[in-house]
């Protein structure tokens, strides 16, 4: 990283891995979101998108080793 590159990093979480499988494949089953996406690409340009980008996208997977009861994200009674 440096003066002219940034990094984006979205986190989100879900109850379980196969909760994860099932949103995205119904995300990428959805002809309307794919065609919005790629009418986005073709306003940005394929290639000027890459450019941007430079790397590929990372997808990472985490597990918390904290009980969530024991977390402030604990369900509130």
């Amino acid at each position: 990283m440096d003066e002219n590159t940034s990094e984006i990093f979205a986190l989100w979480e879900y109850d379980s891995f196969e909760q994860y499988e099932e949103i995205e494949t119904k995300i990428k089953a959805d002809e309307e979101h794919v065609q919005r996406v790629q009418k986005r690409f073709d306003q940005i340009g394929r290639e000027r998108f890459k450019e941007v980008l430079k790397q590929e996208i990372k997808q990472e997977f985490i597990t918390s080793t904290v009980d969530r009861d024991k977390t402030i994200l604990k369900p509130r009674v």
